[in-house]
Order: structure tokens, then C-alpha cells, then sequence
């Protein structure tokens, strides 16, 4: 028997979220850095590589949400210093109140709106390596989707420290479900290459563990997916043979 207990917080006075330009998703750290020295208390962070391209067919190539919230006073400081390090740092940017903070965070609906209207498929997979190496995996992804012909979205939480990256790809080709599959299996042995580990994600990032990895990460990744799935429902013999 598995229990767990969640403690909710408190529904905030008030809320403030921002649409970031990047130049490059390395921007996301350095901000990250600049943040947490100002002592700004931030509720979500999310950086999306590719994104507007892709989604509204032009524009930078990285773009972040990011959201504060708290009480008034609080969130009053924090607005007046994460816009003037903004400013500082020269990044286009938009906020938005407590009435349209919610917007902010369509952009992973937004990639399975985009599969839909593509007819296309999402092969997933998340990540977690050091900050230092984000570009680097992200950059891989890149030369992946590049080279394997598939387009790629690449989403990274400063917070957490994870990567989430999704190859679009035709799921009654082949040939294309082939080099999705190939696309995956090179960006997951690149990530464990720089010391980086596999995670859930949106549920089907382990989807290429195989016995030939890590005998310990296999079986702790089988203990968890037991856990979480004892019935064995999720992905049937997808995730983790049993």
C-alpha cells in the first residue's frame, strides 16, 4: 500500500506572468542567475526552443513564460525588479495580470494544437542535465531533427533543471516512425553521455530504457513504474518490459 499526502498553498492575491524573447535558451540561466540574486520569488518557468517558429511560423528562437505570485506587496516588488533586469538584459517582453495569467501557459496545448493541425504524431522524451549542458543537449536535439529530417520543440525548466524534447513525425510512415524512434534513442544516450538522466516528463520519457542501460536506473525506474501503475495500464510493455 502507497500513500501521499499533497499539501496545496494558499490561492495567491495576486498573480503576474511574462512572455520573454530570447536570443538563445542559454538566456533562460543566465536570467535564472539573475533572478534568484535579486530574491524574486518565482511560481513557474518554462523556456520553449523553436517554439514561435513552429507555432506562429516566425520569430525568435527561444521564447519564456515565467509567472510570480503572492501577495500584493510582494508581487508589487518583485514585477517592479524582474522588469527592471529584464530592461537591464535588453529582452522583449510582454506581462499580463491576473486575468490573462492563464494564457501564458497554453504553449504545451499548443504543440499537441500544432501535431493535430499537422496530422502529425509527438515522440516525447524528458531529461534532466546540469545547467551547464542545457545548450549543449539542446543543441543536439537540434542537429537530431536536422539531420533525421523531423521538426523539433525542445521545452526547458530552469527550476527543475529539465529538458522536455518532442519530435513532430507522420505516425502512418514507416520510415518516419523509424527515424522518430532513432531521433529519440540518439537524444537520450547524448543526455546520459553528459551525465544526465531520463525522467516521466509527460509520461513516455522512458519509453527506449532497455536492459542493455544501467542495471541499477532500470530497476529503480521498474520499482517506480510499479508504483505508479501496478496494474500495468501505462504504455503496456512500451515503458519498461515486465
Amino acid at each position: 500500500f502507497t500513500s501521499a499526502l499533497f499539501k496545496l498553498p494558499r490561492r495567491p492575491e495576486n498573480r503576474i506572468a511574462y512572455k520573454i524573447e530570447l536570443t538563445d535558451i542559454s538566456d533562460a540561466l543566465i536570467l535564472q542567475e539573475e533572478i534568484e540574486k535579486s530574491g524574486i520569488s518565482v511560481s513557474a518557468f518554462e523556456v520553449y526552443h523553436n517554439y514561435k517558429e513552429l507555432v506562429e511560423g516566425a520569430g525568435t528562437e527561444a521564447v519564456a513564460f515565467i509567472e510570480i505570485s503572492g501577495t500584493q506587496e510582494c508581487v508589487e516588488i518583485w514585477d517592479s525588479r524582474l522588469k527592471s533586469i529584464l530592461d537591464n538584459m535588453e529582452f522583449p517582453f510582454e506581462s499580463m495580470t491576473e486575468e490573462k495569467a492563464d494564457d501564458v501557459w497554453e504553449g504545451r496545448k499548443n504543440l499537441y494544437e500544432v501535431a493535430k493541425a499537422r496530422e502529425e504524431a509527438l515522440k516525447v522524451v524528458s531529461l534532466r542535465v546540469y545547467p551547464s549542458l542545457v545548450r549543449d543537449a539542446v543543441q543536439e536535439a537540434d542537429r537530431t531533427g536536422s539531420r533525421l529530417k523531423l521538426p523539433v520543440i525542445s521545452v526547458h525548466n530552469p527550476l527543475l533543471g529539465w529538458v522536455i524534447v518532442a519530435f513532430l513525425y507522420n505516425p502512418i510512415d514507416e520510415k518516419e516512425v523509424e527515424r522518430a524512434e532513432r531521433a529519440v534513442s540518439n537524444v537520450i544516450n547524448k543526455s546520459i553521455s553528459l551525465g544526465g538522466s531520463v525522467g516521466y516528463g509527460l509520461g513516455t520519457g522512458i519509453n527506449k530504457i532497455t536492459q542493455d542501460m544501467d542495471e541499477g536506473f532500470v530497476s529503480l525506474m521498474s520499482i517506480i513504474k510499479e508504483t505508479l501503475d501496478p496494474s500495468w495500464i501505462m504504455n503496456p510493455g512500451k515503458l519498461i518490459e515486465r
